[in-house]
């Protein structure tokens, strides 16, 4: 993982964005990590916003541990609040 101070960070943006899409970049400030960069070029932004959402792991967790029904994938991000999927064409 790439690791870049801010200050450096400023003057290169566009560039780090690219190399973002690649790999993750680690972000600091007076030498300690701050935040992390991803790419998500192509991705379906919804899941990129449920994989970095506690509030989404910590209701897998609940749910794993609970004697309750599951619940489906739409269900959740309904309840979270991030948007369905877009579905993908089949054919032309």
């Amino acid at each position: 993982m790439k690791t870049i101070n801010i200050r450096e960070a400023r003057a290169g943006l566009s560039d780090l964005v690219d190399d973002a899409q690649k790999e993750p970049i680690c972000l600091t400030r007076h030498g300690k990590p701050v935040a992390i960069l991803t790419g998500v070029e192509g991705a379906d932004l919804g899941s990129v916003i449920l994989e970095g959402s506690r509030a989404f792991w910590e209701e897998i967790e609940r749910r794993r541990k609970s004697a309750k029904p599951r619940h489906t994938i739409e269900q959740v991000r309904e309840r979270l609040g991030v948007p369905a999927r877009k579905s993908k064409k089949v054919g032309g």
